[in-house]
C-alpha cells in the first residue's frame, strides 16, 4: 500500500518539474523576496543574480498580475519560457509595472530538476 502511494506522490511532483512550472515558481518566489528559495530554483551560474533579484522586490509590496507562461523553443542547451503579465511593485508610493513579455527566461536541467538560468 505504501509503495502505491509513493509512486503516485512521485508522479505528482515530477509533473510539476517543467520549464514553465519552474519559471512560474521563480517569479512567485522573486516577488516574495525569498532569497534561499530563489537560489534553489536557480542554476549554479545564476545563484548570485537570484540573490540580487530577491532583494529587488524586498519591501516593495510586489504582486504578479496576469501571469501566463509557455515554452518557446530552445537556445542551445536552454529551454526558453515566454511569459505575459506584469510584476506590480510599489516604489516611493507609486505602483510601477515590470512587463514580463520584455524578455524570455532560460531554463536548464541541472542536478536532476529544471532551474531558471537567466534571460534572453
Amino acid at each position: 500500500m505504501f509503495f502505491i502511494i509513493g509512486v503516485f506522490a512521485g508522479c505528482n511532483s515530477a509533473s510539476t518539474d517543467t520549464p514553465v512550472a519552474t519559471v512560474e515558481r521563480y517569479l512567485n518566489t522573486r516577488i516574495a523576496a525569498d532569497t534561499q528559495a530563489l537560489i534553489k530554483l536557480s542554476c549554479g551560474a545564476w545563484e548570485s543574480n537570484a540573490t540580487i533579484e530577491a532583494d529587488s522586490f524586498r519591501a516593495r509590496d510586489a504582486k504578479l498580475d496576469g501571469l501566463q507562461c509557455s515554452e518557446n523553443g530552445k537556445d542551445g542547451e536552454y529551454t526558453l519560457v515566454k511569459c505575459t503579465g506584469k510584476i506590480l511593485a510599489n516604489y516611493a508610493g507609486e505602483t510601477r509595472a515590470v512587463d514580463l513579455a520584455a524578455r524570455q527566461f532560460k531554463t536548464i536541467q541541472e542536478t536532476g530538476s529544471w532551474k531558471m538560468c537567466g534571460y534572453k
